[in-house]
């Protein structure tokens, strides 16, 4: 069962109380605000003993709260886990996950939602859904990709090749957005800003450095025979 952060603020408390109740495990990502402190008063009421909890991403003290077979992380440090959170976690934090089974399983949860792309995302739910199922390693995915339609250029091969994305010498929209998101919503944008004529073109990458260099190198992706006219940034889980 899916929700989104409104459809969970919409429900009743019995309803959100019957969803808690009968799941086997409980994600949840990038969540905030009200939405998490519901979520994190509605846990300890309606949650299974051996409901597994992953979050991460979002409230600090939601995170906290993740179990699973492997234990809990009420007794991890708060800082460390906000540090196993950052684009590139130190070492010492990196440590002191691997000593603690609860905060390890936690850390390879994340890095494989993190790696992003459909491949990724199905093993991290085959896991949920039956913890019997060991973790799979992340799958690298290319930090850059350029879309237009159905085509797509990646890392290095973006570099000067839009032609081969059948982008001609007029002003061109970029929709930049996260590539381990929906990637259904930035070819929505792109399909509604070319029904008016207009040339589009998704740029999905990585959030942090990646997102900066790939800002970067947009220059040189889009060099002849197109140049960027405006941006639209998508916002999304607080993020843009």
């Amino acid at each position: 069962m899916l929700r989104t952060p409104a459809q969970w603020m919409a429900a009743s408390d019995a309803d959100a109380g019957l969803w808690i109740r009968q799941a086997d495990s409980v994600l949840a990502v990038s969540l905030f605000g009200d939405p998490a402190r519901r979520l994190k008063d509605a846990l300890p009421r309606h949650a299974r003993a051996q409901t597994t909890v992953l979050a991460f991403d979002g409230e600090a003290g939601l995170s906290l709260m993740s179990r699973s077979a492997r234990g809990g992380l009420h007794d991890f440090s708060p800082e460390l886990l906000r540090e196993l959170s950052t684009e590139a976690p130190p070492a010492a934090a990196l440590k002191a996950a691997q000593a603690h089974a609860a905060a390890s399983h936690w850390l390879a949860a994340r890095q494989l939602w993190q790696a992003g792309c459909a491949d990724n995302t199905a093993a991290l739910f085959a896991h949920l859904l039956d913890p019997t199922v060991a973790l799979a390693s992340p799958q690298p995915e290319p930090t850059l990709r350029l879309r237009v339609g159905r085509r797509e250029l990646t890392d290095a091969g973006a570099s000067g090749n839009a032609a081969q994305l059948g982008l001609k010498a007029q002003p061109t929209v970029v929709v930049l957005d996260l590539s381990n998101m929906d990637s259904m919503v930035p070819a929505a944008v792109c399909q509604r800003i070319e029904q008016r004529g207009q040339s589009c073109v998704q740029v999905l990458t990585r959030w942090g450095g990646a997102s900066r260099e790939a800002l970067e190198r947009l220059p040189s992706c889009l060099r002849r025979p197109s140049r960027p006219r405006w941006w639209c940034c998508g916002l999304r889980r607080g993020r843009s």
